[in-house]
């Protein structure tokens, strides 16, 4: 058996849970927050999902108190770590409450949370839920990556926000936007792919084909490694690109051509951007996986 680290042999899943969801008297402060935060709640639920399935009977019990109460669970602060952490251990078994979950208005509130752990036991890049909420990514672990371009773009195009939209194109694909709404308003033209749009939420997952650390989750709960990008080119990269739907479904495939973003903007943006030429290309496959499957 391998040695222990130290101060993890007395350790027991309840501990670690209540430390992840602001339970202990150091945690309890809602002035505790910042990147030394996120990066202290990472290790812990990565010791946490280390323990498999000894761990899980108190994750249930977590997840319980969440699907009861919502955000007024003692569980609720943290509840990324734990989503997180029974995705890891659980694998697909754990789909059925996530997406349960996730379907819920009450827990909107996690969509983030749902949304990354279903990428985590799904083994795919993304999962972009419509709930989520539109903001600039800052991510303490690591640096942007393309997946921020395109769940940017996604989710713009599922909320029908044309200003973050386009905020996610790189040049090429701005003159085939152009095009595409010569003559129409951007509602219209939104309109004509999203016809007979379900009144429920809609969600898309995906995955980048051999495309190393870019195509696995953003968060693996993994020890940090390097990961060889194979043949795709840092610089402007056309990855392959597996689509999923709202129910985890194989949806086709598409190429995503992605580009370095200009530097010297002020405040936090994009540091790489969507550029098909053949934009109404891309958003038609995105439009026809992300609609529920009857």
């Amino acid at each position: 058996m391998g040695a222990k680290m130290p101060g993890q042999s007395a350790e027991q899943p309840t501990e670690l849970i209540k430390e992840l969801t602001h339970q202990t008297p150091e945690r309890a402060s809602p002035g505790y927050v910042g990147c030394g935060e996120d990066t202290s709640d990472r290790l812990v639920a990565r010791r946490l999902a280390q323990m498999g399935q000894a761990a899980v009977p108190a994750l249930e019990e977590a997840l319980a108190s969440i699907e009861r109460g919502g955000q007024t669970s003692h569980f609720a602060r943290g509840a990324y770590w734990v989503l997180a952490s029974y995705a890891k251990i659980e694998g697909p078994a754990s789909d059925p409450r996530l997406r349960r979950m996730a379907a819920d208005p009450k827990f909107a509130f996690l969509s983030l949370g749902l949304d990354s752990a279903i990428a985590l036991e799904q083994s795919i890049t993304s999962h972009v839920s419509e709930s989520q909420t539109l903001a600039n990514v800052l991510d303490c672990i690591r640096p942007q990556e393309p997946r921020d371009a395109l769940n940017q773009l996604i989710l713009a195009w599922e909320r029908g926000d044309r200003l973050w939209f386009e905020a996610s194109l790189g040049p090429q694909a701005k003159d085939s936007l152009k095009a595409l709404l010569k003559g129409k308003t951007w509602v219209k033209m939104r309109a004509s792919f999203w016809k007979n749009r379900p009144s429920s939420s809609v969600a898309l997952g995906y995955r980048f084909n051999d495309a190393g650390r870019w195509g696995e989750p953003r968060e693996t709960l993994d020890i940090d490694r390097e990961y060889p990008l194979g043949n795709i080119g840092p610089q402007s990269p056309r990855i392959e690109t597996l689509l999923k739907t709202s129910s985890g479904g194989d949806c086709g495939k598409v190429w995503v051509e992605i580009v370095l973003a200009p530097t010297g903007k002020r405040g936090p943006a994009l540091a790489y951007l969507v550029d098909n030429s053949d934009l109404p290309g891309l958003l038609r496959a995105i439009t026809s996986c992300a609609m529920p499957s009857n």
